[in-house]
């Protein structure tokens, strides 16, 4: 299982997803992705960054029951 966060805050961000998803179909992984928009303001940006990475990861992991 492999989950990607797609902050959509650098030019590059789409082709990466595309990059992961298309790694894991190729070794046969599921994969989650998340596309978030970011704040107009991009005061405090790593923090939003992390903070919406860390909550999708937690949510992820008790809904699929994911230990790591």
């Amino acid at each position: 299982m492999v989950l990607h966060v797609n902050h959509g805050l650098r030019q590059e961000a789409d082709q990466e997803q595309a990059s992961v998803e298309r790694l894991c179909r190729r070794w046969h992984l599921q994969c989650i992705s998340k596309n978030l928009d970011p704040p107009p303001s991009r005061r405090g940006i790593e923090a939003w960054a992390r903070d919406e990475r860390y909550r999708f990861f937690q949510a992820a992991m008790e809904r699929l029951n994911l230990t790591y």
